[in-house]
């Protein structure tokens, strides 16, 4: 059935043992309470007011500052969840190169005399929007942190992965591994008990391209699986994708403890390497995130700039 969250199989949550939770966005089963929640677009208003809050000029065109998904794993009382805004402040701690497309430098080329004569200030913002976020994780008694602009938990507290207050216990803590995403169960024929596609945000690039941040969550019977994809492609010039995986099988005994896997891997190029290395000329094949992924694993390793793998213990 489908809901303002998202959809859900009922006969399925209730055959796998869960329940579909009050208002129907999202599910308990296996011990994880799995919510997503949909708005609109956020008004003029509300985002000239977000950004004075986060001290910058700018911010995309279309903002989903409703938009979120949370995992709420009850036995522990952690929750990893992804939002908008914290999406958004991955943009603002971002150290990736600037992107310039040829107008630009035209420009800059055809008025450095003019730029140093006046000392012309630049404004200086990532324009392409590009984040490295990964989720937000909070857990009980301990706060919550953000996905840094490394990809790694940014320091916010003990929740950052230390140790925890001086009564509680330590906080879990993304560690690297050689585990791998179950594939194999990701694709077997278990019905999908719930599932929701979110936009967080999106931007035309004043019609030099396009950037966007979508989130998709599967829940299965004997496990729940999590998208999120940062895409770029500016004309004529590049393609970024930034893809984070997070995996959980939740159908191990009682008391083991849940774990989490999660992969991280950034891809980028200019078309014209990228169709050096047999990958398909810009065009249809970078048009969303999905075709460009396609594309840019045909030739990967060329052009993956970023790959790990991690675990959480909860």
């Amino acid at each position: 059935m489908k809901y303002q969250g998202g959809t859900v199989d009922e006969a399925a949550v209730k055959a796998a043992g869960g329940a579909v939770v009050e208002n129907g966005n999202g599910v308990r089963v296996g011990g994880w309470v799995i919510t997503s929640h949909k708005g609109p677009i956020t008004a003029d208003a509300e985002l000239e007011a977000l950004k004075q809050q986060l001290g910058t000029l700018a911010a995309p065109e279309q903002f989903y500052g409703e938009n979120h998904l949370r995992l709420h794993h009850e036995p522990s009382g952690a929750t990893l969840s992804f939002n908008a805004l914290d999406a958004l402040k991955g943009w603002l701690a971002d150290t990736s190169e600037p992107v310039l497309v040829g107008e630009a430098e035209e420009w800059l080329a055809a008025r450095q005399q003019d730029v140093a004569a006046h000392a012309a200030q630049t404004v200086d913002y990532d324009w392409t929007y590009t984040t490295s976020y990964n989720g937000s994780l909070e857990q009980a008694g301990s706060g919550s942190s953000a996905g840094g602009a490394d990809g790694t938990a940014a320091a916010a507290g003990p929740a950052a992965g230390a140790a925890g207050g001086a009564d509680g216990p330590a906080a879990a803590a993304w560690e690297a591994t050689s585990e791998q995403i179950d594939r194999a169960l990701l694709t077997s024929r278990d019905p999908i008990l719930y599932y929701d596609e979110l936009p967080l945000y999106e931007s035309e690039l004043d019609d030099h391209g396009s950037s966007k941040v979508l989130l998709k969550v599967r829940v299965m019977p004997r496990c729940w699986y999590v998208l999120l994809r940062f895409w770029l492609r500016v004309d004529h010039v590049m393609v970024r994708l930034r893809e984070t995986r997070v995996f959980c099988r939740f159908d191990a005994p009682p008391a083991a403890a849940a774990r989490l896997l999660r992969e991280v891997r950034h891809h980028e190029g200019t078309f014209a390497a990228l169709r050096a290395a047999g990958a398909p000329a810009e065009g249809p094949a970078y048009s969303d995130p999905d075709t460009a992924a396609a594309a840019l694993m045909a030739v990967a390793p060329v052009g993956v700039s970023h790959y790990r793998m991690e675990r959480l213990s909860l």
